[in-house]
């Protein structure tokens, strides 16, 4: 049996070293071919028989370029396979493409949803394995961690790419400030624009700037505010207040208009964040560029919520009176209010022309929509002669 034993290790060395003179008379780079198409087909048996072979002189970690490309983007536990028995020969996985100057890590990050994709970022990111540089862009100046919010999708990151933010996250050396090119929206900007909370969460908690300013001069929370469409999901309004408790400067101001977060909510009828906002002392007085407060533009656009057909009339009714009564609490004016009303409908009903006035200098537009029909015909059916006669001169 002893004898036996030997012969087949003798075999087995013997037929190695055939295979190597082999490689050796064939032309050069035939061996390099043989890895590269064993790491395009995942064969991680035969691409270690193969690099057992490689007599060639360099250091590992200069070798198999493009066997360790045709790994990554095999995308299957196979191919997982070929990119680990690669990094155990000491291959450099920043490396990078020639033409795109994309590293491995920018390639894995690429490839759809497959069950070791996160396997596939753990072994090129942990610095136990691959060691891969988070922080390398590639010739277009894009990251690998702007790479994960790269598609053009608006919806929460998947759970493959949420996972690999937080693969990233780990990282000692991540820095979580990287800008698009162009944009210059982080990732930041780019997961509070897909309303990711859990994104957002772990950003913050790793140090990303909250008051940071794309090329546009808006600030994450503003981003969030250009979102503002009179309901707020829950993900959205998670996000604003993540923003808000880590310290987003709420008065910013941006865009032509030069409007806050505030500005946006009341204009949009967006009565949850008015709630949020005052309760972080967002300034209800302070103007846009045309010089119009919260106040006014709630007045202004009043329509976006008493018209919204899509909800019962008694709840826009409700949220309407609602954030007027938390921007005149917090204004101090001098706004006379009734509970379950709003100052249109107080001036109307109770004939008050003094206060339809003053709503009028707030730019109300009597042609707006208000419950049913418009103001105009709000006042028709309610309103006193003195009212109607004003709302016409308008």
């Amino acid at each position: 049996m002893a004898s036996v034993a030997l012969s087949s290790r003798m075999t087995a060395r013997t037929k190695l070293s055939h295979d190597a003179l082999l490689f050796m008379m064939a032309p050069p780079g035939a061996l390099e071919k043989s890895i590269i198409h064993a790491c395009k087909g995942g064969k991680n048996t035969e691409l270690k028989y193969l690099l057992g072979m490689d007599r060639s002189s360099g250091p590992a970690s200069s070798k198999h370029r493009v066997a360790l490309i045709r790994a990554v983007r095999g995308a299957s536990q196979r191919h997982n396979n070929c990119v680990q028995t690669l990094i155990d020969t000491g291959i450099n996985v920043d490396m990078v493409n020639y033409a795109s100057g994309k590293t491995a890590l920018h390639m894995a990050l690429e490839n759809s949803d497959f069950r070791g994709y996160t396997n596939l970022i753990m072994l090129l990111v942990d610095p136990a394995c691959g060691g891969a540089n988070p922080n390398r862009p590639d010739y277009n100046g894009d990251y690998p961690l702007t790479k994960i919010f790269s598609d053009s999708g608006s919806a929460p990151l998947e759970q493959h790419r949420l996972s690999a933010l937080a693969i990233f996250l780990q990282h000692a050396d991540i820095d979580v400030n990287v800008a698009v090119p162009g944009s210059n929206n982080t990732p930041l900007h780019l997961a509070v624009r897909r309303q990711d909370y859990r994104a957002v969460a772990m950003l913050l908690y790793k140090g990303a700037d909250v008051n940071a300013k794309n090329s546009a001069g808006t600030t994450p929370l503003q981003v969030a505010a250009n979102q503002f469409r009179g309901e707020m999901g829950s993900n959205h309004a998670e996000v604003l207040d993540l923003l808000l408790r880590y310290g987003a400067m709420v008065d910013e101001r941006a865009g032509a208009l030069g409007r806050t977060a505030l500005h946006l909510a009341v204009a949009s009828g967006t009565a949850h964040a008015v709630e949020v906002l005052l309760k972080y002392k967002a300034s209800v007085t302070l103007g846009d560029t045309d010089g119009l407060d919260a106040m006014t533009l709630a007045v202004q656009h009043a329509s976006r919520l008493t018209a919204n057909e899509m909800r019962p009339e008694d709840d826009r009714l409700s949220d309407h009176v609602d954030m007027m009564q938390r921007l005149n609490d917090a204004s101090q004016c001098e706004w006379p209010m009734k509970e379950g009303k709003c100052p249109v409908q107080i001036a109307i009903e109770d004939g008050d022309v003094v206060m339809l006035k003053k709503l009028l200098q707030h730019k109300l537009d009597p042609k707006a929509r208000y419950l049913k029909g418009s103001i105009v015909d709000y006042a028709v059916k309610s309103g006193s002669h003195a009212v109607r006669a004003l709302l016409p001169a308008q």
